[in-house]
């Protein structure tokens, strides 16, 4: 059983988050845009959550969005997930409040990411 919805393909990792979330982030004028992504960890686990290196490609392949990180790894994020559990959502917001150098917002659910320049 592989952990937190991840399985490896060729050596690229894939993620398949229970909840995401897009975070535009910009330090002077390079903007990054990466996802944000959580498990549920049931009744024997923790909830967890990761960030991507930055996306640089989105494609619509069935009820999911497909990012590929800089990394090479990619996100498999259904439609209709978008969102963080309640520790992901919490601990977002406190990287967000205390980032100094580096401006960060999370972009709105009906955003078209197809159409984004990553």
């Amino acid at each position: 059983m592989k952990p937190f919805g991840k399985f490896s393909m060729n050596a690229v990792e894939t993620y398949i988050p229970d909840r995401w979330l897009i975070l535009k982030t910009k330090l002077e004028n390079n903007v990054v845009y990466r996802v944000f992504a959580s498990w549920f960890g049931g009744y024997t686990g923790s909830d967890s959550w990761r960030l991507n290196s930055g996306i640089t490609h989105c494609k619509h392949e069935d009820n999911h969005y497909v990012f590929t990180g800089e990394s090479g790894s990619i996100y498999r994020c259904r439609v209709g997930s978008y969102g963080a559990h309640s520790y992901g959502h919490s601990f977002l917001a406190r990287i967000i409040k205390n980032s100094v150098d580096v401006e960060a917002e999370i972009l709105p659910a009906d955003t078209d990411w197809k159409n984004i320049e990553y």
